[in-house]
């Protein structure tokens, strides 16, 4: 299991690479709004920056005063569920850290959008098998199955769209900067505990996602958007 500490080590090893990138090219590429000091952009319905000097992501709070911020610890966790039961604890910025970096670290034409929808452990490849039992979010899918209609209404907080399959279902954006048309999406589906099965939250991407973030930065973003929709329907 990769500890707290561990976590810390990434993300501050995802920012050195980040910094070693020309902000120009990163300009011209993926025109995010900026400033001398920020970039700016959306992630899972929430707007950060990204300090252009030290490369740390905070939330925009609206005050015209703030400056860029030095590397902190910080005191906020996500639990990241493991197998066995057994969970850990990471940086409640490493995920969007991770999935910005590895986005604008990426050179060349933004790649084409086809349209098709794939799930998580398709991306895989040979260890998909491996994956498939985490990725049913079965624990995860139990504690939101009460909760369905906070469910459906945090949904379209984030702006998403109405899908036909399972018992709640959208495709809400989760990476949005002005070169992305649409943004980067992911596809929410779940499907309510009965008889036979249990729930399941099952999440699909778009079949080209993986030119735009690697398999395990999926992850990151699944587990971020768990967390979002967890935090907003469970009282």
């Amino acid at each position: 299991m990769t500890s707290a500490n561990n976590y810390a080590k990434m993300e501050e090893h995802a920012r050195n690479l980040f910094l070693s990138h020309d902000q120009e090219e990163i300009l011209r590429t993926w025109r995010p709004e900026h400033d001398d000091d920020y970039f700016y952009f959306t992630y899972i319905g929430r707007r950060y920056r990204l300090c252009r000097r030290t490369a740390v992501i905070t939330p925009v709070s609206g005050s015209e005063n703030e400056v860029c911020e030095s590397v902190s610890d910080g005191e906020d966790f996500l639990t990241v569920p493991g197998t066995g039961g057994a969970a850990a604890k990471r940086p409640d910025t490493f995920g969007v850290s991770l999935a910005l970096f590895d986005l604008l670290s990426r050179g060349g034409p933004i790649p084409a959008r086809s349209g098709e929808w794939k799930l998580t452990s398709a991306f895989a490849g040979a260890i998909s098998s491996g994956h498939d039992p985490l990725l049913s979010n079965m624990s995860q899918a139990a504690e939101l199955d009460h909760h369905l209609p906070a469910l459906r209404r945090r949904l379209q907080e984030l702006g998403g769209e109405p899908m036909d399959m399972g018992d709640v279902s959208f495709v809400i954006p989760v990476i949005e900067l002005p070169s992305l048309q649409p943004p980067l999406r992911v596809w929410v589906q779940f499907w309510s505990a009965d008889e036979d099965f249990p729930a399941s939250l099952r999440f699909l991407w778009e079949a080209s996602m993986t030119q735009f973030l690697h398999y395990e930065t999926l992850w990151y973003v699944m587990t971020d958007v768990i967390s979002d929709l967890k935090a907003h329907t469970i009282p």
